[in-house]
């Protein structure tokens, strides 16, 4: 898990006054807010896929190798 630890860490930019902005502006950024939301989900997802699927991936490999180098002989 140490590798993803820097995903904790969260870049804040200043904001404009919420109530100075536009509605158009508050509905484009509450639009990328969310869509900034779901995509990290996602890749949450896929990362866990990942980490429980690659050490099968491996062994896999690991096993064709030694399969085909002792049915060499």
């Amino acid at each position: 898990m140490i590798g993803f630890q820097s995903l904790s860490t969260v870049f804040i930019m200043p904001l404009p006054k919420w109530s100075s902005m536009t509605d158009e502006s508050q509905a484009m950024f509450k639009k990328a807010g969310v869509g900034v939301g779901v995509g990290l989900v996602i890749v949450w997802i896929a990362l866990g896929f990942v980490k429980a699927i690659l050490p099968l991936v491996v062994l896999g490999a690991v096993g064709y190798v030694a399969w085909r180098v002792l049915n060499k002989q």
